[in-house]
C-alpha cells in the first residue's frame, strides 16, 4: 500500500499502464522476462470503478459521432479548472497522485461478493475523501499475483487568494503531504469499512513498519521499473525540447 505523485508529462504514460494499454513489455518484470507478474489473460478480470465520463463529438469521415472522453482528456479538462503553481526553485509541478491498496488476506479468502463490497467501499471512501470530481481513474488489477486497487487523482485544494482567478488549485503537498496524513488516511480507511460492516484490517504491523516494502517483490520491482520509464520520457522530453522539437503530450488519444 503506498502513494505516488507524477507531474504532468509522466501522467498519459501512468494511465495507460492502468488501463492496461501499454505494449506488453511495460507489463513485465524485466528483471526476469521468463516470469511476468502480469498474467494478461487474466487482464479481462480487471474492474474499471471510473465514473461514467460526458460524451465528445468526434468527425469521422464527414460524420460525427459520440463517444466517451479519456481518462487522460478528463484530466486534462479538470487540470485546466485549476490555478497551477510551481513554487521557486521546484523543476516540477506534481498534479497526479495515486494510491495503490491491496486487498487484505481475510478479504481475498472471503466470497466475490464481499470481495467486490470491500472495493467498492474503498472507491466511495477515495471520492469522499479527495472528492469525486478530481477521480481520473479507478482501476482494480486482478491479473498480478494480488488484488489491489489504482486510484488516481488530481490534487486539488481551495485557492483562498483566488490566484489566476481560479477558486482552487493544485498541491499535492496539502492533499497528502506529511507522515500525519498517511496515517490518518489508514484510520479513516479502517473507520469507513468498519462502519460499512466489511470486517477486515487495512492496517497491520507489516504495513506500518515496512511501509513500501510490505508490497509483494514481483509488483514493488514492477513499480519501480515503471518509475523508470517515467524518467526515461521526461529525459527524451527535455533533449527533443532543448532541440527546439514542440512536443504535443495530447497526441494518440
Amino acid at each position: 500500500m503506498r502513494v505516488e505523485k507524477y507531474s504532468d508529462k509522466a501522467v498519459k504514460n501512468i494511465l495507460q499502464h492502468n488501463a492496461r494499454e501499454l505494449p506488453d513489455m511495460h507489463n513485465t518484470d524485466r528483471a526476469n522476462i521468463k516470469k511476468s507478474y502480469c498474467d494478461t489473460t487474466k487482464s479481462h478480470l480487471n474492474i474499471d470503478l471510473t465514473s461514467p465520463r460526458t460524451t465528445t463529438a468526434v468527425l469521422k469521415k464527414g460524420k460525427f459521432y459520440l463517444r466517451p472522453i479519456s481518462n487522460y482528456e478528463y484530466y486534462r479538462k479538470r487540470l485546466s479548472e485549476l490555478h497551477q503553481f510551481k513554487r521557486k526553485g521546484a523543476n516540477t509541478l506534481n498534479t497526479l497522485c495515486e494510491w495503490v491498496l491491496q486487498m487484505p488476506s481475510e478479504v481475498k479468502a472471503a466470497p466475490e461478493e464481499l470481495q467486490r463490497a470491500f472495493w467498492s467501499e474503498t472507491h466511495v471512501f477515495l471520492c469522499d475523501r479527495y472528492q469525486e470530481i478530481n477521480c481520473i481513474s479507478s482501476t482494480i488489477h486482478r491479473d498480478e499475483t494480488l488484488d489491489h486497487l489504482h486510484w488516481c487523482f488530481i490534487p486539488a485544494v481551495p485557492n483562498p487568494k483566488g490566484t489566476g482567478g481560479k477558486a482552487e488549485k493544485v498541491s499535492a503537498k496539502e492533499t497528502i503531504g506529511g507522515i500525519a496524513e498517511l496515517k490518518e488516511f489508514y484510520k479513516s480507511w479502517q473507520t469507513w469499512l468498519d462502519n460499512a460492516g466489511i470486517k477486515c484490517r487495512v492496517t497491520t504491523g507489516k504495513t506500518k513498519r515496512e511501509g513500501k516494502r510490505s508490497l509483494p517483490t514481483a509488483e514493488y520491482k514492477k513499480m519501480k521499473e515503471l518509475e523508470r520509464e517515467v524518467e526515461r520520457l521526461k529525459l527524451n522530453d527535455r533533449s527533443r525540447e532543448q532541440k527546439g522539437v514542440f512536443i504535443n503530450h495530447d497526441r494518440d488519444l
